[in-house]
């Protein structure tokens, strides 16, 4: 079966890899099953096994990353999934967010029903979940073929677009006032906390401090968690993903939407210019959004058929911004559109 770019297909992840040649795709930005079961979902009761990881793994080009979300209940098995299925397990990114609520258990009012309220006011106070607040996205990457350089060059993937995933600074912040450091990240010229270093004046704090392994999504308790009894806030050096009210769209009851702003950062980091992100669980569609306001190619399917209508009436309704087209490689034109990944000038 032959798949189209830029076309949300409703049919299983084996289904739509197995029918896509080797080495084609250059990252994988997705957010899976969980397999907890989440809401009563049929669909979140299983993670994604070994051999669709293999598969995975086939279609991407040597050096292609994973960027896959997790459960903390269950990220460590979705992590030796992917392992087995042949990846190198690279990082762990921390999405910290203040939107979660615990299902819990009132251990308090549960015993007082079977044993008696003296039984229960023993455990009043009790429960047996706590509150979500942060997922786990792992960073796992297709083995190179031959050194860094020689694959980056050979197949554009294989690094990280640190530059591009800087965290904003404002006028006053206080790296200004610290030491310069090298382009490396080891310290100004007289410092070799960690290693010799000639040091770099030519540093330019401006640009941005790098992108660390946590995000967050901006709310009031977030910012509060990050803050110091001095005032300050650490929320500034890491970079903030917050989700617009209007976004979700309508008629869209997906409960696991993540925000645009948080998977554009996402494919930032691991795509090259006028690359393809797959997405073989693409749910509501937040990932392939994100793409289009990047202006770059998607190939996605979910076995759900009420996600993958929801994700079609998103994409239906997408328009590029102003303040979208200013962010991206290609201001949301894409060069000259393949019409599937078997044509012969994919590269």
């Amino acid at each position: 079966m032959e798949r189209v770019l830029n076309n949300v297909e409703c049919c299983s992840a084996i289904e739509m890899l197995s029918n896509l040649p080797d080495d084609v795709i250059h990252c994988c930005v997705t957010d899976p099953p969980y397999g907890i079961g989440f809401m009563n979902n049929g669909w979140d009761r299983e993670l994604p096994n070994v051999p669709t990881w293999r598969e995975v793994h086939r279609v991407l080009k040597p050096g292609g990353y994973v960027l896959a979300f997790g459960a903390t209940r269950t990220y460590h098995r979705m992590v030796v999934a992917l392992e087995d299925g042949g990846f190198e397990v690279r990082d762990m990114i921390a999405w910290i967010f203040s939107t979660g609520f615990p299902k819990s258990v009132n251990l308090g009012e549960r015993i007082s029903k079977q044993a008696g309220t003296e039984a229960g006011t023993r455990w009043a106070g009790w429960g047996t979940a706590l509150k979500p607040a942060v997922e786990p996205i792992v960073l796992a990457r297709k083995p190179l073929i031959g050194k860094i350089a020689e694959n980056v060059v050979q197949f554009g993937t294989g690094g990280l677009n640190v530059d591009r995933c800087r965290v904003p600074i404002c006028e006053d912040d206080d790296i200004f006032a610290k030491n310069p450091h090298t382009k490396g990240g080891f310290g100004h010229g007289n410092a070799h906390v960690y290693g010799k270093s000639s040091g770099s004046p030519a540093y330019d704090p401006g640009a941005g401090r790098w992108p660390a392994n946590f995000v967050h999504d901006g709310s009031a308790a977030v910012l509060e968690l990050l803050g110091d009894n001095d005032g300050n806030n650490a929320a500034r050096f890491f970079y903030c993903a917050k989700a617009s009210s209007a976004e979700r769209g309508k008629d869209n009851n997906h409960p696991t939407v993540k925000p645009i702003a948080l998977m554009e950062y996402l494919i930032s980091l691991v795509c090259p210019p006028h690359g393809i992100v797959l997405d073989p669980f693409c749910g509501s569609g937040s990932t392939l959004i994100a793409c289009e306001n990047l202006g770059v190619d998607w190939v996605a399917c979910d076995m759900d058929a009420e996600s993958v209508a929801i994700a079609k009436r998103r994409l239906e309704r997408w328009q590029p911004t102003e303040k979208n087209s200013k962010r991206h490689w290609t201001n949301n034109k894409r060069p000259k559109q393949q019409e599937t990944l078997f044509d012969p000038t994919n590269t």
